[in-house]
């Protein structure tokens, strides 16, 4: 009987990787997110909506004012005969780090749509099952970071 022993690497000791030192760095961070949909059918119409919340705060070592970031939002889309389409969104986003009473901004956003390939002129093209043309515009804002 015969045992083979293979020793890989170098044996340290424990206290070589002490991580509470002067160059080490943590932070903590609490996120939570929320959301609420809606959708109806009924005759020719088509409703949908959602609503959200986000929150994000982060704790540097070191730093007293701590990253806190906020996001609340609600997007509604409606669908007419399978065919036209209209949406709005209003997003709010905060950080503590703006000046007070500058702390929220507002995106706001709208768009139509036409699904064109729902259109009767439309069903003798085998090759094209989906076809949609839309514009939208919004104004888009972006929480800071540290």
């Amino acid at each position: 009987l015969c045992d083979t022993v293979y020793i890989h690497g170098v044996d340290r000791p424990s206290n070589k990787y002490n991580t509470n030192n002067e160059n080490s760095d943590s932070y903590r961070q609490i996120s939570y997110y929320g959301n609420l949909n809606y959708h109806r059918n009924f005759d020719l119409h088509d409703i949908s909506a959602v609503a959200l919340i986000y929150g994000d705060q982060i704790t540097y070592k070191g730093i007293l004012q701590n990253d806190v970031l906020f996001h609340t939002g609600l997007t509604a889309n409606y669908i007419y005969n399978n065919r036209y389409v209209a949406e709005v969104s209003l997003m709010g986003i905060g950080t503590r780090k703006l000046t007070e009473g500058n702390r929220m901004e507002l995106a706001p956003g709208a768009g139509l749509a036409w699904i064109v390939s729902g259109e009767d002129f439309m069903d003798n093209l085998s090759f094209l099952n989906w076809l949609r043309l839309r514009a939208s515009f919004g104004i888009s804002k972006i929480g800071r970071r540290r």
